[in-house]
């Protein structure tokens, strides 16, 4: 999948998500998008099952995070980001003749 289709597969979740807390129930997400895209035609029928399962767990991913207690420093995340840029962000690789 693309960035955009994850990003708009992201915002669908947000959006199941925004009508749980304003309903204050929790949507069933596959029920949802089937109402959605029967109305917007988001994707062809035969697609329609891989949409709902990347939403389901988007939705899955964000109802966990607003119950999780945690905060990443700054810094560190920061310093992450550089060594994903320069490529040291990764383990070394084992040596095969010490395994």
């Amino acid at each position: 999948m693309n960035s955009t289709n994850r990003n708009r597969t992201i915002s669908l979740a947000e959006a199941v998500v925004a009508a749980d807390k304003k309903d204050g129930t929790q949507y069933n997400p596959s029920s949802l998008v089937d109402v959605w895209n029967s109305k917007f035609k988001f994707v062809p029928t035969e697609n329609l099952p891989a949409l709902k399962n990347q939403v389901e767990l988007e939705v899955a991913a964000i109802r966990g995070a607003e119950v999780a207690e945690y905060q990443i420093a700054t810094l560190p995340y920061v310093n992450f980001q550089a060594a994903r840029v320069f490529g040291t962000h990764m383990p070394p690789e084992p040596d095969p003749d010490n395994c």
